[in-house]
């Protein structure tokens, strides 16, 4: 914090009359006591923190549970702000019978941020930007009827902001998980299970900012109230079939079919009122009143199938293809879009062909693999943006333009490597080369203004990533009373963009 003298203070402005003004307010500040430490004012107060869990858990050999309570508070080191929190948390895991079991997870939480007015702006009236312009000679304090006087240096008075402003959002959330597991068919070499998993996550934001006229920075807005949510629903599940096919020790089959949902539904209000009355916060005390709103919703769909052979517990093969969809692509909604895989792996040694030589294990694999990265909502849309002229209400076209057409990017990816092992365990090695390419990749475009829109989505080239994986952990000691292991990992990867 800068040191003021009286010719310092003088040196503030470049006016003679006012530049002797702040000589004689420093002296007068300076014999009174009064030039002040603000950035210890503001930020020196000691926060405590607290934190308490209850936990218990039990059961019996069909049910088994875990419930915790907990509460959490952390006092801000500026003045009336902090942090609090409150979570319960319930996992239930039974047996119906002995072929049925099912679970279910649920965790609540509901927290309290009172979150001040720092970071940086262009406005002058944050803390921390406050404080950087007022020197320490001008009083900030109020009078004995708790007026505050107005900052001559800066947009705020960073005392009456901490005192008078409130800044908090508060949330709800509500997350559950569920399970359920049935074995359908059981036999000597075959066996049959149902999966099924899913879960839900409700988030539900408020917003209560207050800014009231008396503030020194409300001079224009004649104070302001800031209120506005966010809700979020998501949810997912996925069910399938597997099915275990073991004829003879030295082979298997795992195959495997199923069935994936996901949607999403997002709903986000924001009301601005200004001119807001006197001791009131309702936003329809305001004489002006501005708001906002964005939805999103969205459905992804898929079926999936895969076959895994294992071979003397040494080759494994895999082989899979899903049908994937989205709300968001632009083809066609309801279209499903096919995605493969692959991948093969044989460990020598435990095929007996390396067994007893240099390599304790030795593994060589191999694997491709597609997938999609579907649309940002609203890429297939041209949106219509609110306008008001002269009391008339109506719509213009957004200035960011919608592709009815606009694809999923597809991602294929190639990669082989070994992994091996050396000096009894005490030295492995993993090496991987891979190559992925990323075909029509999304991309927020700038346009030419002849389009009468100045960006949109599309689908704009193709991209390839290819690059190198080397990771290596040793055991040097491995002792009784000693043990010592190191790892040292090494990548490069090359990226280039193919198609523009």
């Amino acid at each position: 914090v800068r040191q003021f003298t009286a010719e310092t203070a003088a040196s503030l402005s470049s006016d003679p009359e006012t530049s002797e003004a702040l000589r004689q307010q420093f002296l007068a500040a300076q014999s009174a006591g009064k030039l002040f430490n603000y950035e210890n004012e503001v930020y020196d107060n000691t926060g405590f923190m607290r934190n308490s869990v209850l936990s218990i858990t039990g059961g019996t050999d069909k049910t088994g549970f875990y419930f915790s309570a907990a509460q959490k508070k952390e006092n801000g080191i500026v003045n009336r702000t902090g942090y609090k929190n409150t979570s319960l948390r319930l996992n239930v895991d039974h047996r119906i019978t002995d072929n049925i079991k099912i679970g279910i997870s649920t965790n609540y939480i509901n927290s309290s941020a009172d979150r001040g007015l720092t970071g940086n702006d262009n406005n002058g009236v944050t803390y921390s930007i406050s404080l950087s312009s007022t020197p320490n000679f001008v009083d900030l304090h109020p009078n004995a009827q708790g007026i505050y006087p107005a900052n001559p240096f800066s947009a705020s008075n960073v005392l009456q902001t901490i005192a008078l402003m409130r800044n908090n959002e508060s949330v709800n959330r509500f997350t559950t998980g569920f399970n359920a597991e049935a074995v359908l068919q059981k036999g000597t070499k075959s066996t049959t299970r149902f999966i099924g998993r899913g879960g839900v996550d409700f988030y539900d934001l408020v917003t209560d900012a207050q800014f009231p006229r008396e503030l020194q920075f409300q001079n224009v807005n004649k104070g302001t109230s800031i209120q506005g949510f966010t809700k979020n629903l998501n949810l997912n599940y996925i069910v399938s079939l597997i099915n275990n096919y073991n004829p003879s020790d030295n082979f298997g089959l795992t195959t495997s079919a199923g069935y994936t949902h996901e949607t999403g539904d997002y709903n986000n209000l924001l009301n601005v009122a200004t001119q807001v009355a006197s001791g009131q916060t309702n936003v329809d005390q305001g004489g002006a009143l501005t708001a906002q709103q964005f939805k999103n919703k969205f459905q992804n769909d898929g079926f999936f199938v895969q076959e895994e052979m294992l071979i003397k517990d040494a080759i494994t093969v895999t082989a899979g293809l899903s049908f994937d969809r989205s709300t968001n692509n632009g083809d066609d909604t309801r279209k499903f879009n096919p995605y493969g895989k692959g991948g093969l792996s044989v460990n020598l040694t435990r095929l007996g062909i390396l067994d007893g030589g240099f390599f304790d294990n030795l593994k060589l694999r191999a694997a491709y693999g597609q997938s999609a990265n579907f649309p940002a909502f609203q890429s297939r849309f041209t949106t219509l943006v609110p306008s008001n002229i002269g009391g008339l209400q109506g719509s213009l076209v957004n200035i960011q333009g919608g592709d009815a057409n606009i694809k999923p990017e597809r991602q294929t990816e190639f990669e082989t490597g070994l992994d091996f092992s050396v000096l009894k365990g005490r030295l492995n090695f993993e090496v991987t080369y891979y190559n992925k390419k990323i075909y029509d990749f999304l991309l927020l475009s700038t346009v030419p203004s002849s389009s009468g829109f100045a960006s949109k989505w599309v689908n704009a080239g193709d991209l390839r990533n290819r690059g190198i994986e080397i990771g290596v952990n040793a055991r040097p000691i491995a002792s009784k009373n000693v043990k010592w292991n190191t790892s040292v990992n090494f990548w490069f990867n090359r990226s280039n963009v193919t198609k523009l």
